[in-house]
């Protein structure tokens, strides 16, 4: 996909892609120890489902490369990250999951008992996360030789 949008740009044209790198999205702060390792699970129990759809959750760090490589010149990448509380849409986003994707998560291992769990941490008030890393990587289609 990224060659033919490479391709359909006109010389000169500036490609802008955003994308997450879903690998690390550590709990800040959370109500004890456990809810930390309750939220790992879920990341990585996420990740795996998303990997077993053929997803590349680190592919936002990676795009510039794949740029680099469909022939992009004058790259650039900013990374930001955001701080999730539970009013935040990642967090709640994770909370849909929950529910959405219910029936994957029980065959990756998670009960639903801990899906709950996972929803009453996502939407308590003191739990922190930081967000997965979000890329905007922007490169530039060479002008035309003259």
């Amino acid at each position: 996909m990224l060659y033919r949008l490479v391709r359909a740009l006109k010389p000169g044209g500036i490609l802008q892609i955003d994308e997450f790198d879903a690998t690390c999205a550590p709990s800040l702060c959370a109500p004890d120890p456990a809810a930390h390792e309750l939220y790992r699970t879920l990341i990585a129990a996420k990740n795996r489902l998303m990997a077993g759809r053929g997803v590349d959750v680190a592919w936002g760090r990676r795009a510039a490369g794949a740029m680099h490589q469909a022939g992009l010149v004058d790259i650039s990448s900013h990374r930001r990250l955001e701080l999730w509380t539970a009013r935040s849409p990642g967090l709640r986003l994770l909370a849909h999951h929950t529910r959405h994707l219910r029936d994957e998560f029980l065959r990756a291992g998670m009960s639903d008992r801990q899906l709950a769990d996972v929803r009453a941490l996502l939407a308590h008030p003191d739990f922190r996360a930081c967000s997965y890393a979000f890329y905007s990587v922007q490169g530039r289609r060479p002008e035309e030789a003259r």
